[in-house]
């Protein structure tokens, strides 16, 4: 019999060897993981037929219908019936152990499917997917209005901007972003909320010139220490900001419409 490793895909001929209807599990001594092993239309092989006695070599005619070496006197039936025995409780091999099904603990059967395995996987991309970004919240983080000086990365190029944020009220935010480069200059208010030093928010209108693009995309940063990260367009840019103590325009404040 020749089984194999479902986890390292190691062979091994095992000889003839009787699996109980239950099964048995077995230890793969190239990788050390346990697997249940199950019969498959499990056959005992028959022994070779007597040509020559196997204690004295005499020569059995087997034409004739016999059951004793005329020379030595063995007992052919009771030699085959030995044979059959040995070959059914042939050890398996030193690379492969068995253990009866049941003795193995729950948690280690567990451990050993590949459907729990699977789950797992599942269940921690899950996870992940929900959670994993909120390894850089900050909760005790409290946001204040302040100018933020950066550049947007976006299609392989760099474009710069002020984000003027003037209002954190009831974790609600609103200002408005100048991108400098451009001509004519562009700007635009935005509005969003603010959990911890978690910002999301839109440019939702053009308080000066005019454009196709720009409206309504989504900004999700991190603020951590003096330096605001995220990703701009929503998700399709890369945006980086530090803080600064510019002071913003008085004559091209946001109007409050």
């Amino acid at each position: 019999m020749i089984i194999t490793c479902p986890y390292c895909k190691s062979s091994k001929d095992i000889g003839d060897v009787r699996i109980p209807k239950t099964g048995v599990i077995a230890t793969c001594k190239s990788c050390q993981r346990q697997f249940e092993l199950h019969p498959e239309q499990e056959t005992v092989p028959e022994p070779p037929g007597i040509d020559n006695c196997p204690s004295c070599g005499f020569f059995v005619n087997t034409n004739i219908e016999t059951d004793l070496c005329p020379k030595c006197g063995l007992v052919f039936s009771k030699y085959l019936a030995r044979v059959k025995q040995v070959s059914v409780q042939l050890d398996a091999s030193d690379d492969v152990t068995f253990a009866p099904v049941a003795e193995m603990p729950s948690a280690r059967k567990m451990l050993s499917s590949k459907r729990f395995w699977g789950i797992a996987a599942v269940v921690l991309i899950a996870v992940w997917a929900r959670f994993g970004h909120d390894c850089k919240m900050d909760m005790n983080y409290a946001l204040q209005p302040g100018n933020w000086q950066g550049e947007m990365s976006f299609r392989g190029k760099q474009h710069p901007f002020l984000l003027v944020i003037q209002t954190t009220d009831g974790g609600k935010l609103e200002g408005y972003m100048d991108w400098i480069e451009t001509m004519p200059r562009y700007r635009l208010a935005i509005r969003g909320t603010h959990i911890g030093n978690h910002l999301l928010f839109e440019d939702y209108k053009f308080l000066e010139g005019d454009g196709k693009y720009g409206l309504h995309d989504n900004q999700d940063v991190y603020i951590i220490e003096n330096e605001m990260s995220g990703t701009a367009k929503n998700g399709k840019a890369d945006l980086h900001a530090v803080h600064v103590a510019t002071s913003p325009d008085s004559a091209r404040e946001l109007q409050k419409y």
